[in-house]
């Protein structure tokens, strides 16, 4: 049997000219494992746009160049985190380790295929869903796709609470009554009912 040195840990083994065939040339399934772990990080961060500015740099966004997301969220088909995963989060995990259950990487910057790590951050999903808001970036109101009315129409609405009742509204403004009810109850368009 021919005897080979693990490109891994360097130790010399011998192994059958089938198992050389089948392209096993490492010394254990460990060293086996980790060369798959260091092919995928490599092929990782080449589809990374990087700065110039080297891999400390804080300021610049590194944008994902492979597949994307329809919200622009890069995706990675990773069979060694589990299937496809967010470039973002990967790139997070590479470089500090696994996030924990139930957390995501969340972007300071903003940019949904940036993978530049010091622009990662972990957080749950209601602080992920927190920093999108403070940053005006969830859907509501009008940005929402569903929706009937505009601002300017649900403080119009407002305005005729006590005034009229909810089925007269529902008329004049041409959506349903519960539609108007859940608005006067606070229950939706509240960034309206609180200015």
């Amino acid at each position: 049997m021919p005897i080979l040195s693990c490109p891994i840990c360097h130790a010399t083994f011998s192994t059958p000219e089938s198992s050389i065939r089948k392209g096993r040339l490492h010394c254990s399934p460990a060293c086996g494992y980790e060369s798959i772990r260091r092919r995928f990080i490599s092929r990782f961060w080449a589809k990374v746009q990087r700065c110039d500015h080297g891999s400390e740099c804080k300021d610049c966004c590194w944008p994902w160049q492979g597949a994307k997301d329809r919200h622009g969220y890069g995706e990675v088909n990773a069979v060694l985190f589990g299937g496809t995963r967010k470039s973002s989060r990967i790139a997070f995990e590479l470089t500090y380790g696994m996030l924990l259950p139930g957390f995501d990487a969340c972007h300071s910057c903003d940019f949904p295929p940036c993978c530049n790590p010091h622009h990662i951050f972990p957080g749950d999903r209601s602080i992920n869903m927190m920093d999108a808001s403070r940053k005006g970036r969830t859907h509501r109101g009008e940005r929402t796709p569903s929706a009937k009315l505009t601002s300017t129409t649900v403080i119009r609405l407002l305005s005729l609470r006590g005034q009229c009742s909810q089925a007269h509204a529902a008329k004049l403004f041409s959506v349903s009554q519960p539609l108007i009810s859940a608005i006067w109850a606070g229950k939706i368009w509240k960034h309206i009912a609180r200015v």
